[in-house]
């Protein structure tokens, strides 16, 4: 064989052998597919909550069989469920003391009863009669227009009465628009005395 020959043998054979290297050394350097590199990686862990759960109340069965919350317990409302005794009312006697504090009374309330002058301001009219009114009577004078009130001076004021019972007084008083009978009441011996009824005396 000439030597031209044997070197194209030896080049041919040289070629191969790289070749094969080549592609063996590229099928192990070759990247990895993005399905392949997804697949490989562990799972994402899902994401926690950004705020905190609240802790749930024990539940418990109704009369009906369902399940309800139960409420939280508050001692600060324990007391609520005592029952509360009811106040003894002060004993109520007729005397000195109670007829004079009925006179005062019935004088504040004629006076603050008396028809205003014109302009005056009927809020303020009010405000000061309704404070001498129990409770019953306050609505019903609630509805009278203080224009209507035929007096507009208060002339004189009896002395209380008692009017049958202790806790019951009349007064009666003189205005320049004729005379007026009060009717007052007390709750017990330690309450004031408020109007029931102010009106014109029944003439005979």
């Amino acid at each position: 064989m000439s030597a031209r020959r044997t070197a194209v043998v030896v080049t041919v054979v040289v070629l191969v052998g790289v070749g094969v290297v080549v592609a063996r050394g590229g099928e192990r350097d070759q990247p990895a597919t993005v399905q392949q590199t997804a697949a490989a990686l562990p799972a994402r862990p899902a994401q926690a909550p950004t705020t905190r759960p609240s802790p749930a109340r024990p539940a418990t069965a109704s009369p009906t069989g369902d399940a309800t919350v139960s409420p939280e317990h508050d001692p600060d409302h324990d007391e609520l469920d005592e029952a509360v005794p009811s106040p003894t009312p002060a004993p109520a006697v007729w005397d000195d003391a109670a007829a004079t504090a009925a006179t005062a009374v019935a004088a504040e309330s004629l006076s603050a009863f008396a028809r205003p002058a014109p302009g005056a301001d009927v809020d303020a009219w009010w405000a000061r009669f309704a404070k001498t009114l129990s409770t019953a009577a306050a609505p019903v004078y609630g509805r009278v227009d203080p224009r209507l009130v035929p007096y507009t001076q208060v002339l004189k004021v009896g002395p209380a009465q008692q009017a049958g019972s202790d806790l019951l007084a009349s007064v009666t008083s003189t205005t320049d628009a004729g005379v007026y009978e009060v009717l007052l009441s007390r709750q017990d011996g330690a309450s004031g005395w408020l109007v029931e009824r102010l009106r014109p005396q029944e003439q005979p």
